[in-house]
């Protein structure tokens, strides 16, 4: 007897040929499922978009990372203080798309702009345009010159305006 695996029609579906080349030739597909147990994160309770995650909210444990269509998390600090962006219900593994870094700065909350270039440092008020979480681009108003620009959040209350 041989076998030969065919390319797999989903992550954990396979299908492996059997093949028999005498005294009559014949070949049957056997179907194979894949498991791939990892640690994951995995959510203790149930909680509603928006809701921050806490670490009384979740947990880690073995699940067959084959049948996460949509990913997985393997880490509980890649989800502890972030937000989620989605219902999640108890026991659900959670995935990437499923939480998002919370919101440090708010549409229309006041800000400091700050542009640095060559060892010097502007700082100027402005008004945010939109909502951001720290590391993410946000357009704001300048207040003095009602210039609309563009940065990272920084913090809470400001908005690196880059120089490129």
């Amino acid at each position: 007897l041989q076998t030969s695996a065919a390319a797999p029609n989903a992550r954990s579906a396979w299908s492996v040929a059997v093949h028999c080349s005498a005294p009559e030739p014949w070949t049957i597909y056997v179907p194979v499922r894949v498991v791939d147990r990892r640690d994951v994160v995995v959510m203790k309770r149930s909680l509603a978009p928006g809701m921050p995650v806490m670490a009384d909210n979740v947990a880690i444990e073995q699940r067959d990372v084959a049948s996460l269509p949509y990913g997985y998390i393997e880490r509980l600090d890649d989800v502890i203080g972030k937000t989620l962006r989605k219902p999640v219900m108890v026991g659900t593994a959670m995935s990437p798309d499923a939480v998002a870094a919370p919101t440090s700065i708010r549409r229309g909350q006041d800000v400091t702009l700050i542009s640095r270039a060559g060892g010097f440092e502007v700082r100027a008020s402005g008004r945010a345009l939109g909502d951001a979480a720290n590391g993410q681009r946000v357009r704001a108003e300048n207040e003095d010159s009602h210039r609309i620009v563009e940065g990272v959040a920084l913090d809470g209350n400001a908005i690196e305006i880059g120089n490129d």
